[in-house]
């Protein structure tokens, strides 16, 4: 009885031993990786400057952004137009760029702004990021309201609309965010603004935001090697310097737009005034190799369950009512086909989603005119109590 007492014992500490051993192991090889990835995102400096609100950006030569350390861009042939931010949209560029950067010009020529990060903000982030967007499960405490195109199949080229921007307050750990997605299979490529005071150390500023998916692997803006930068002056993340105050006769707006090049058949990401700011090759894509299969625009918001915490906003951060002047809202939300010709979504051709419709609702208010186009309306005040 005792003997078998004692081997019962040994087992147990034997076990123990190797499942401490093997939590060590995936600790270590974590560590390792992450300061692999910081390594491949700390790119050198040329110039660093200053938003309007105190982000540091680092002005990267163009040819050494992160895009480049994916193996399947090593050899690329790409290279920065420097004449298109000279050419196209010259006022209006100018007008953003100025208000943007603490010394009214952004980055020199043949560099592009990529956020600093200390190596311990990076991780940070990094994990929190892989937290909020896990591969291979549902988040608890995400919830979406959105309209999107019904069940195909369907080839689009591309998508677009004009987003109304808000900043409200938001919780430790939450975020609030509004976009448009375009998916094919397994990818994903999604651009908009956010609120997510715990990705930039507590400050909720509006951003602009970029998520890419691939194959089910989710990166966010520039942390991950597949979409090149080639804005000099406009980051990918771009804190926005006016937002709309909810019940103005004139919104403040942005306005994403994803489309792939007739000419190249990389997709290509403008903002609003279609200010280019990057593409993506097709080396790193896979399902969105061709056409995209699916657009959604709308709101995302997320509140961890286990904090206890109310809302947070989506939109507006109010229920919406059908009003532009009040609601989070996309209008002119518009389709491309493979020639690049632009086509207002029609009456019928869209329908909704919400989650749960006491935290956020959304409103489909279809084709009105061409200044309005589509439009959709959503938000909420999310759990609350």
């Amino acid at each position: 009885m005792s003997s078998m007492f004692f081997i019962l014992i040994l087992c147990s500490c034997f076990l123990s031993f190797f499942t401490n051993g093997v939590e060590v192991k995936l600790a270590v090889k974590e560590k390792i990786e992450l300061h692999r990835k910081f390594k491949l995102y700390n790119k050198p400096a040329i110039e660093e400057i200053k938003t309007f609100n105190g982000d540091t950006y680092k002005c990267v030569d163009f040819y050494k952004q992160p895009a480049f350390d994916h193996p399947l861009l090593r050899n690329h042939s790409y290279h920065p137009n420097l004449d298109q931010y000279k050419l196209q949209n010259v006022s209006q560029q100018s007008s953003w760029i100025s208000e943007l950067w603490a010394n009214g010009k952004g980055c020199p020529d043949g560099t592009v702004p990529i956020r600093k990060y200390t190596r311990k903000e990076f991780i940070r982030v990094h994990k929190l990021f892989q937290k909020l967007y896990p591969s291979d499960a549902p988040v608890p405490g995400r919830f979406r309201a959105t309209v999107h195109t019904k069940d195909g199949p369907h080839t689009f080229y591309g998508g677009s609309a004009a987003l109304s921007v808000y900043n409200f307050a938001v919780g430790e750990g939450q975020y609030s965010a509004s976009y448009l997605t375009l998916r094919a299979a397994q990818d994903q490529l999604q651009y908009g603004w956010w609120i997510n005071p715990s990705m930039y150390g507590g400050d909720g500023t509006t951003r602009l935001f970029l998520s890419t998916e691939v194959e089910k692997t989710k990166c966010w803006n520039l942390m991950c090697g597949g979409y090149v930068h080639t804005h000099k002056s406009i980051p990918l993340d771009a804190p926005i310097t006016r937002v709309t105050r909810r019940g103005s006769i004139s919104p403040i707006e942005i306005v994403p737009k994803i489309v792939k090049s007739p000419s190249t058949k990389q997709w290509n990401l403008f903002i609003t005034h279609d200010i280019p700011l990057g593409f993506w090759p097709n080396e790193v894509l896979k399902g969105l190799s061709g056409p995209a299969e699916y657009l959604e625009w709308g709101g995302e918001a997320y509140n961890p369950p286990d904090k206890g915490l109310s809302g947070p906003g989506m939109g507006s951060g109010y229920f919406p009512i059908g009003i532009g002047s009040h609601d989070g809202y996309a209008r002119v939300m518009a389709r491309y086909d493979e020639a690049g010709t632009y086509f207002n979504m029609g009456n019928g051709e869209l329908e909704t989603y919400s989650d749960n419709n006491d935290y956020y609702t959304v409103i489909d208010g279809g084709y009105s005119d061409e200044d309005f186009g589509h439009i959709a309306y959503w938000g909420g005040k999310g759990k609350q109590g």
